[in-house]
């Protein structure tokens, strides 16, 4: 029965390839694959062979510019495929989770959606039985476009929940002023990288009274960014390992935990670290009090530089206090005698369903919209102006159409330090089940999270926090269950 149903999506995409009409945008065809033009008798044709269809597409800010996109984006496929209408719902990514929950616990979720971390959201609504299992249905030669390692983002055990659409490693980012006034080799670090102990002395150096040496969005949404990325720089990638055992209890854990709390009684980071949330983290950066932040991502030079343009051209709508800089991407630092393994990584579209049980029309519709927003111009324009590299190939095909049209080229050693550290993304872990991910949520929601803010707040010490989340993992795994 699965065979014939594949089949007869196969039939249907190849009908709805051959039928639709490409429309003129300045995002461009969204795939190689992308429909034959046609004319508009042939579109109004189409549009009377299938159902009437409108999918919603729950957008944050992929990038700054996203929204600008969007009607040329919607019209183009419209235009492509007449039968299916495009609703975007744009949020902030402040307002995005809470939005997300919303939907998917009232059972109406969004057809598709950009999470910040697919892994993360496939496990946390794994259980939920709202994601749309796509395996079965995208055909061989969509697939083949998308590199193989960015489509495993997207996995949970065989199942394929949506597609790539960019490679985007989370970092540092330091001003190069600074760090050169310092006599710190930021072109060495990023060739070589630096352990906690090296990282600690140098981000020490750029301390001066008005000055850190380091800041990192710490409060809201990014509550545990930082030690995630420290965990994945020290040998803990994922939070079950390849064994299957919950990882947080290993003892490197703990000496993420210290370095944190040493980095802020050295007054390398705010006593205040807690309530640094992601704009205030960046607005450190402009007016020039912090030397180093993170996370850092690849755009934020592009950020930079336009920040500095106002400054010449519009000193008004420039960033309120704001001076030059001159954006360097940094490394994390990692745990001595571990590899350097970087955090994030790969970002694409995900696919929900409803209460009902999806139709194969309905399924072939999804991908159609996934492939058309993850790939081929699209993706090339949006990840020139996100400064990230496409996760498939027809986007890297159609880069050097995007930096003509935006005239967006990334600095020399910056490009090079990126290309690096999307060598090193981390290998998610695609075999943990849902109760495996139910319990990871419930220790990191219920004690991590807290824990990890009293810490930053120095109401509790890194080996009290240690201890109380073993007797967490403990309670969840057994003793077994864990490191």
């Amino acid at each position: 029965m699965k065979k014939l149903t594949a089949l007869f999506l196969t039939v249907i995409m190849l009908c709805a390839m051959l039928a639709g009409c490409s429309g003129s945008s300045s995002a461009g065809q969204g795939t190689s694959a992308a429909p034959a033009p046609a004319d508009s008798a042939d579109a109004g044709a189409a549009g009377t062979e299938h159902p009437e269809e409108t999918l919603t597409v729950l957008v944050p800010p992929i990038i700054p510019t996203y929204s600008d996109l969007i009607p040329d984006l919607k019209a183009e496929f419209e235009g492509m495929y007449p039968w299916i209408t495009l609703e975007f719902v744009t949020t902030s990514w402040e307002d995005y989770e809470d939005k997300l929950n919303v939907m998917v616990n009232a059972g109406s979720p969004p057809d598709i959606t950009y999470p910040n971390n697919s892994i993360t959201k496939i496990q946390q609504y794994l259980s939920s039985g709202m994601l749309l299992d796509l395996t079965e249905y995208v055909s061989d030669d969509v697939l083949a476009d998308y590199d193989e390692g960015a489509l495993e983002f997207f996995r949970n055990g065989d199942a394929l929940y949506g597609l790539p659409m960019w490679v985007s490693p989370y970092t540092l980012g330091g001003n190069r002023e600074y760090l050169e006034d310092a006599k710190i080799d930021w072109k060495k670090i990023q060739e070589e990288g630096w352990t906690f102990e090296e990282f600690a002395a140098e981000a020490a150096k750029g301390v001066k009274d008005d000055v850190y040496g380091f800041t990192f969005a710490c409060a809201g949404v990014t509550a545990t960014d930082l030690l995630d990325l420290l965990c994945c720089c020290a040998n803990m990638e994922n939070p079950i390992d390849e064994n299957g055992r919950y990882a947080y209890t290993d003892e490197n854990f703990l000496k993420c935990l210290q370095f944190v709390r040493g980095l802020i009684d050295a007054g390398v980071m705010p006593k205040e670290s807690s309530s640094v949330d992601a704009g205030m983290r960046w607005n450190l950066m402009l007016t020039g009090n912090t030397m180093i932040t993170g996370k850092g991502l690849p755009n934020f030079e592009l950020l930079a530089a336009n920040n500095n343009r106002l400054l010449e051209e519009d000193p008004g709508s420039a960033v309120e206090g704001s001076r030059h800089l001159e954006y360097v991407g940094i490394p994390m630092p990692t745990l001595e005698g571990c590899d350097y393994v970087t955090a994030g990584g790969v970002s694409g579209m995900m696919a929900f369903r409803q209460k009902e049980e999806p139709t194969p029309e309905h399924i072939a519709n999804i991908i159609l919209a996934l492939n058309y927003l993850t790939s081929g111009k699209v993706d090339a324009e949006i990840c020139t102006l996100g400064a990230a590299s496409p996760a498939n190939a027809s986007g890297r095909a159609e880069m050097a159409w995007a930096q003509e049209k935006t005239g967006i080229i990334l600095n020399e050693d910056n490009a090079a330090f990126n290309a690096r550290s999307n060598a090193a993304i981390y290998k998610p872990n695609i075999t943990m089940t849902e109760e495996q991910s139910d319990k990871v949520t419930r220790i990191k929601e219920e004690t991590i999270l807290p824990l990890f803010q009293a810490l930053l707040a120095n109401e509790v010490t890194p080996e009290a926090m240690y201890e109380q989340v073993c007797e967490a993992a403990i309670a969840q795994f057994g003793e077994d269950g864990v490191r």
